[in-house]
């Protein structure tokens, strides 16, 4: 069973952690749990992601919306990583 973690940007920096749909009352944003604490970090919505489960070729987490570069037999190809519902 795969990890369910996810990060956003907060001043510039990722944060890691569980993300909550609770706001923070103050801010109005929304939070990310940092692991191992019980600090709510405001996080810009746009730039939450979860992990995939997947690693890069150097060991590094992708995420969602992460830009990454395959390269195929004859091919390379840059894309956005994205999830779809397959239901």
């Amino acid at each position: 069973m795969r990890e369910i973690k996810f990060r956003g940007m907060h001043n510039g920096k990722w944060v890691y952690g569980s993300y909550t749909h609770v706001t923070d009352m103050e801010s109005g944003k929304p939070s990310i749990i940092q692991f191992g604490t019980n600090i709510f970090v405001d996080v810009d919505h746009e730039s939450v992601g979860q992990f995939t489960g997947l690693h890069d070729k150097n060991g590094n987490e992708i995420y969602e919306f992460d830009i990454i570069k395959v390269n195929a037999r004859f091919d390379t190809a840059i894309g956005v990583v994205e999830w779809i519902d397959t239901s």
